[in-house]
C-alpha cells in the first residue's frame, strides 16, 4: 500500500502542476481502479465524502498548509 504523498508526488511528477480539485479526482480514481484490479486499496488513507468528490482529510490538510509553510 502506497502512501498518499507518494501517490500525490507520482501524479504530480508526471502529468506537471494541477490542481488540488484535479489531484483529489486523479487519486479518487487511482484508488477505485487499484480496487477493482488488485482487489486491494492503493493508498493508506480512507476518502471521505465531500461535496465535490471524494477527498482524504490529511491530504487535503496538507494542501492547505503548504502555502503558509513555504
Amino acid at each position: 500500500m502506497a502512501s498518499t504523498f507518494d501517490v500525490a508526488k507520482y501524479i504530480t511528477e508526471r502529468t506537471g502542476e494541477v490542481s488540488a480539485m484535479k489531484l483529489q479526482k486523479l487519486m479518487c480514481y487511482a484508488q477505485a481502479w487499484n480496487l477493482v484490479w488488485e482487489e486491494s486499496p492503493l493508498l493508506d488513507d480512507d476518502f471521505q465524502a465531500w461535496a465535490n468528490g471524494g477527498d482524504q482529510p490529511r491530504r487535503h490538510a496538507r494542501v492547505l498548509l503548504v502555502p503558509l509553510m513555504g
